[in-house]
């Protein structure tokens, strides 16, 4: 959104110009007042909601900045309102990579920032320049909005706040790309507000725009926030395994799925060895280390759709669909292997019973109930082993 020296006068394409725009970035400055309130009330794991309510405040005051032209000077006027939409490219870009948690690069972020600071004050206040400032910044902006266009659809989330902020993202990048070439191809007037039909449409859907990313911003949020609610109870909050109930929900979707395609099913109960006494040596802060160790070893075993849940206590719960007894069994003894290979103390061993679904009439609650008496019996028998359920008539 660059700007060049313009007449005093102000037609009224050139007022309506300035109306809309002035709408449009008083909208967003209310969304950034919303992104402000849900930063301050979310949890500290949704992150880039700083950044998203920034950007909104600095439009509304490039867009003020940009109307003191030819009356202020132009390093006010116009250099100051270029680098603030070159922030608010920057921005936007760094709050899209801080919310999916990936690593920003700041001496890279600051570097092209600073390239486009030294362009902008090379080139502000000389009106032959105007053509090349305005193909500079819709262009950088474009990329800008290109780069956080990379993010979402590397992620690819099938929501509708997904879909929302990447068609808002593919309409500005085709908006600033063809900006960018009109201004070589067919210099339009001097001026950001100086009217034309292709600035009118430019000047439109970068402020629209902008409206509609922080909109797109509060979607996000909301939806994360969403995920991280749905996580809580889908997952125990010490070790990061299923909840029973979660465990259970898993279990008998797969169950119900292997039955209809006669696929095997299988279960593995486990529980860690003399626990209590592990608690009362290493206190309980011990024991609950313990325990996170252990689900993290025993889920590098598995491979989905294999799940682990917290059964109760120390007792956990392995779903094993598409998975016969032989294959069960294996998948037992390279848990129960992987655990003697610790050398951290506490040294943890674990007692595993397998079960299986038979089939025909046969029930989670059944199948389970097989795998725990295997379980009593490899505790009975010495712990540090697996036992298979006993198959009778």
């Amino acid at each position: 959104m660059p700007a060049s020296p313009s007449s005093p006068e102000l037609p009224l394409p050139v007022t309506s110009l300035q109306t809309f725009v002035a709408i449009a970035s008083l909208m967003g400055a209310l969304m950034a007042l919303v992104l402000f309130f849900l930063r301050k009330s979310y949890p500290p794991s949704i992150q880039g909601l700083d950044d998203w309510a920034t950007f909104p405040i600095l439009s509304i005051f490039a867009a003020a900045l940009y109307t003191t032209q030819g009356h202020w000077h132009h390093l006010l006027s116009m250099a100051l309102p270029n680098l603030l939409v070159v922030l608010i490219a920057v921005l936007q870009l760094r709050g899209t990579y801080r919310h999916f948690q990936r690593p920003v690069n700041h001496r890279l972020l600051a570097a092209v920032a600073l390239g486009a600071l030294v362009f902008i004050l090379a080139t502000s206040g000389e009106a032959a320049y105007y053509v090349h400032r305005l193909a500079f910044l819709s262009g950088f902006v474009g990329l800008m909005f290109g780069a956080q266009l990379h993010v979402l659809w590397q992620h690819r989330q099938r929501s509708f706040a997904a879909h929302f902020t990447l068609f808002t993202l593919v309409v500005l990048c085709g908006v600033m790309g063809l900006r960018a070439v009109t201004a070589l191809l067919e210099p339009p007037p001097l001026g950001i507000y100086s009217y034309s039909p292709m600035q009118a449409v430019y000047l439109a859907s970068y402020s629209f725009g902008i409206l509609l990313l922080s909109i797109s911003a509060i979607l996000l949020a909301t939806e994360r926030l969403r995920g991280e609610l749905e996580r809580l109870l889908k997952h125990d909050t010490l070790t990061g395994a299923l909840t029973r109930r979660a465990a259970f929900d898993h279990a008998a979707d797969e169950m119900a799925r292997c039955a209809r395609t006669g696929a095997s099913f299988s279960v593995l109960l486990l529980d860690l060895d003399h626990f209590k006494d592990i608690n009362d040596r290493y206190g309980h802060q011990g024991g609950d280390r313990v325990l996170v160790e252990f689900v993290h070893r025993v889920e590098a075993v598995l491979r989905r759709p294999a799940a682990l849940g917290r059964y109760g206590g120390e007792e956990f719960l392995v779903v094993l669909p598409d998975t016969g007894p032989t294959q069960a069994l294996q998948v037992a003894e390279r848990i129960r292997q992987r655990l003697r290979e610790g050398t951290a103390e506490p040294r943890v061993t674990a007692s595993i019973g397998v079960a299986t679904f038979r089939g025909g009439r046969d029930t989670l609650d059944a199948v389970i109930g097989r795998g725990d008496a295997a379980l009593y019996t490899a505790k009975q028998q010495g712990r540090d082993r697996i036992e298979v359920e006993v198959l009778t008539a």
